[in-house]
């Protein structure tokens, strides 16, 4: 869909792909990558440096947090106007997200006495509130980008 739409067609997109135990964001690399879609850049962030994505943890969860608290105070995320979603209706899914980030606190594991977030309520997931605390943290990474491994698409950043 993005790719019909005239202000992303030759657009690269930076994969911010979270990494877990069943290699998930490998096998989206994978998958993607034979089927030719092009102009992707997967962020690389794991210790093992040959996965795509980057592991979620307690600290993780807390910055992505912290960084998506910033922005919503500051004003600093904004939908585009032409949202493209996997539902048919941008509103609904504009109101799943909203519903989502208002269920997603802090949770304390009472066995472990760890503290987490989550905002899996009943049959409520978090997976868009994820996805968007993931997209400000990597978004950060990709720019300072302290290794150097993004610096050849920097000069397709756009703001």
């Amino acid at each position: 869909m993005l790719r019909n739409d005239p202000n992303f067609a030759d657009s690269y997109f930076i994969m911010q792909l979270e990494s877990n135990l069943a290699y998930e964001s490998d096998h989206y690399r994978e998958y993607l990558t034979q089927n030719r879609m092009r102009n992707l850049v997967y962020m690389e962030e794991c210790s093992n440096k040959s996965r795509a994505g980057f592991t979620t943890t307690r600290a993780t969860k807390d910055q992505m947090q912290l960084i998506l608290n910033d922005r919503i105070t500051n004003q600093g995320l904004q939908f585009y106007d032409n949202l493209h979603t996997t539902e048919d209706d941008a509103d609904a899914m504009k109101r799943l997200l909203f519903r989502q980030l208002e269920n997603y606190s802090s949770v304390l594991n009472k066995s472990t006495g760890k503290r987490s977030f989550s905002g899996k309520v009943g049959n409520e997931q978090d997976d868009l509130c994820m996805v968007l605390q993931m997209n400000c943290m990597y978004r950060n990474v990709f720019k300072a980008d302290v290794d150097h491994k993004y610096e050849q698409y920097h000069r397709h950043w756009r703001a």
